[in-house]
């Protein structure tokens, strides 16, 4: 009975242990679904300036609306957003959940770029697949 309690004992320290590590893993995951939305929107942008002769969308509702994007296609547990900066012209796209803001920032004419990547955990860079 003994040996059975230690044994026991072992498995919920090794798990409390563990927890964090796995709960991690899963943020990670989740915010790397989010870049991808991310560049999906940003291509978006740039598909819709493509097509509308130069005019950037004001909002993700009318890239939404042009059907260029769908929102229930989103990675879930973040809100989307996207800003557009005049001068230069950059359009910096942003998911946020409660724990962590991802942000992806490129000139919208600059084929081929991903842009600068920045995430509050410092998990994601400009390198991340």
């Amino acid at each position: 009975l003994f040996e059975l309690i230690v044994v026991l004992l072992i498995m919920a320290i090794g798990s409390v242990l563990v927890y964090p590590s796995i709960q991690k893993g899963i943020e990670n995951r989740k915010a790397k679904q989010a870049l991808g939305t991310l560049r999906t929107i940003s291509n978006a942008v740039r598909l819709y300036e493509i097509n509308q002769q130069g005019t950037l969308p004001p909002n993700l509702a009318a890239l939404e609306n042009a059907g260029y994007v769908k929102s229930d296609e989103y990675a879930p547990d973040f809100i989307y957003s996207f800003d557009i900066s005049a001068s230069p012209p950059t359009v910096s796209a942003s998911a946020q959940s409660s724990s962590r803001t991802v942000t992806l920032a490129q000139h919208p004419t600059i084929k081929g770029q991903d842009g600068a990547v920045t995430d509050t955990a410092n998990y994601l860079d400009s390198n991340t697949i």
